[in-house]
């Protein structure tokens, strides 16, 4: 009689962890069910976190392209998804011997206005550059002018709502804009880049 409880009380455990644990995942798969791939690639890692970036090197932004491509609905006409792909030149001064490399782009996004019965909702997206200062590598030859480096992050995002989304992209000076329109009943179009 007692195996039998501590038995049932075992099985009753392990169901309540794979509820707890299991369920969320297996909500997403069933979610995100039918959903195309986006393939993305970027030259450094993303980012949402936090990051512990002390005494980054001062950078200023020459040039940012944006652009929307393969927007793809999600789940039944719940939204759609894209892949954001911007590409960044940008000056960075570093201190001399050490070459400044970046390590990851930093990306936070923001609903600034969801939008209503034909008005459109909009969204900001900052992306910032986070350079490596305490491995940074070292080298001799460097004498801390300014260099000149390029780089292409692709992201995924979502749309707020139905009709059209407009997202306001930041880096630095520089800001551009992507327009997407989506409807419950057709494929998501990419308005404006």
């Amino acid at each position: 009689m007692n195996k039998r409880r501590i038995s049932l009380a075992v099985a009753s455990l392990a169901l309540v962890g794979a509820i707890i644990f299991g369920g969320p995942k297996l909500f997403n798969l069933w979610w995100h069910r039918g959903i195309p791939e986006l393939p993305t690639h970027s030259d450094v890692p993303i980012v949402r976190d936090l990051v512990f970036a002390p005494r980054q090197p001062d950078f200023e932004v020459l040039e940012m392209q944006v652009k929307a491509r393969q927007a793809v609905p999600v789940n039944e006409g719940f939204g759609c998804r894209f892949i954001l792909q911007t590409k960044l030149r940008y000056r960075v001064t570093g201190k001399p011997g050490f070459r400044p490399v970046i390590q990851c782009a930093h990306i936070t996004a923001r609903c600034v206005k969801r939008g209503d019965f034909g008005t459109a909702s909009e969204s900001d997206i900052e992306i910032v550059p986070i350079f490596k200062v305490f491995d940074t590598r070292i080298d001799k030859s460097y004498d801390g002018t300014p260099l000149e480096l390029s780089i292409t992050l692709e992201d995924i995002v979502g749309s707020n709502s139905w009709g059209e989304n407009i997202y306001q992209i930041h880096c630095g000076s520089k800001t551009g804009k992507i327009k997407i329109y989506y409807d419950k009943g057709s494929w998501p179009q990419i308005l404006e880049e």
